[in-house]
């Protein structure tokens, strides 16, 4: 498959010495549970080090620092490539090591940060991502107020997924809303991977009986919750802002698939009479647009907006 319409960028590279570059992603993003034991002790027995991919692993400027550097200041909440956090031209970047993700797939850092830009804002950002037995509560209340006794044990593992997910998830969203109320007339730029991690936990359960019955809605359930939290989020913008909703892979049987979704829509955004094909190189182009930016002429890609059979 062209490296284009697959996703892949041809100035990324992983730390895997020996091995073609078209196999690095898939080795370091392969996601199953016996892989994730596998990994975990070749970490612990020190053959095998899983780093947090960095901002110097990137060749060019992320769409972030492109928009805040063209005079559309964007803030940026736990997204790829963002650690170490300073020093950064946004108002804020709090990094994707922030959280328990990575560390709970054995990932580690080369230093102590920082988390978190600007310095002075770090203590009020990162009191948004700790511990609290509230979030179990919430969690409980949400998905299962009937409780959990009776689980199997597949399904109390399950629980346990979705309880790092929606911890993670309303984490970065109070900090995304604190943001976005604190630096008006600001961008966003915000990763989400509770959805992810939520799928491949329950897809299996989705028929489930006996037992595990009250497993078979959690996947739905979570699709309400973050729209409601995408709602409450778009409300704190002093005025409507354009949205853009981008998944970078499907699920198809509880594993990744390459057919994704793009999804936009608000003031500056016209709407589409039908489902329109796009690959991951028109993602940017359509940002830029947005903001009223020309597309730089390497850059590859065309905006949705004006695409001829839009």
């Amino acid at each position: 498959e062209d490296r284009e319409s697959f996703g892949m960028y041809e100035d990324l590279s992983a730390e895997a010495p020996g091995l073609p570059l078209f196999q690095a992603p898939l080795i370091v993003t392969y996601w199953s549970y016996p892989m994730i034991g596998v990994r975990r002790m070749l970490v612990e027995a020190g053959i095998v080090r899983l780093r947090v991919p960095p901002r110097a692993a990137l060749a060019r400027p992320p769409f972030w620092e492109t928009l805040t550097l063209s005079g559309r200041p964007t803030a940026v909440i736990r997204m790829p490539f963002t650690y170490p956090a300073g020093p950064q031209t946004g108002p804020v970047l709090i990094s994707d090591w922030v959280g328990t993700d990575w560390q709970i797939m054995g990932v580690t850092t080369d230093g102590p940060g920082p988390f978190v830009s600007p310095s002075d804002e770090a203590p009020a950002l990162l009191k948004f991502f700790e511990p609290s037995p509230d979030f179990n509560d919430q969690m409980t209340a949400e998905f299962f107020p009937a409780g959990t006794s009776g689980l199997s044990d597949e399904g109390r593992a399950a629980v346990e997924e979705l309880r790092g997910a929606f911890t993670l998830d309303a984490q970065t969203f109070a900090a995304a809303e604190h943001t976005v109320r604190k630096h008006q007339a600001t961008n966003l730029a915000l990763y989400l991977g509770g959805w992810d991690t939520v799928n491949h936990a329950f897809q299996r359960f989705r028929s489930a009986s006996g037992s595990d019955a009250p497993l078979r809605g959690v996947l739905d359930r979570y699709l309400i919750l973050l729209d409601r939290n995408v709602q409450r989020l778009i409300a704190a913008f002093a005025s409507p802002p354009d949205v853009v909703v981008v998944s970078d892979h499907g699920f198809r049987d509880e594993w990744h698939e390459r057919h994704a979704m793009f999804l936009a829509a608000g003031p500056g955004v016209p709407h589409a009479d039908r489902i329109q094909p796009l690959t991951y190189a028109d993602v940017v182009p359509t940002l830029l647009d947005l903001q009223g930016l020309t597309k730089p002429a390497r850059l590859a890609g065309q905006s949705v907006l004006r695409r001829p059979d839009r």
